[in-house]
């Protein structure tokens, strides 16, 4: 779990982290923003409350931004 403290860390220090993950909570938890990709191509943008396990899910699997909502 220090990695995740680390990372936390630099984060709040405005560093850039890119991060690579299929864990969806991981990615809830510890990201401002979240680009998921589908087929190769980015299919959401998401930040802020749209941040969610459920659009990240929807959009990973070819789901619309309506279908995730």
């Amino acid at each position: 779990r220090r990695i995740y403290q680390v990372i936390t860390d630099l984060a709040g220090q405005g560093v850039t982290v890119l991060w690579y993950s299929t864990e969806v909570e991981e990615l809830v938890r510890y990201t401002h923003r979240t680009l998921v990709l589908y087929r190769g191509r980015i299919a959401r943008d998401l930040s802020g409350a749209a941040l969610t396990a459920e659009a990240v899910v929807g959009a990973a699997v070819g789901g619309t931004a309506e279908a995730a909502a």
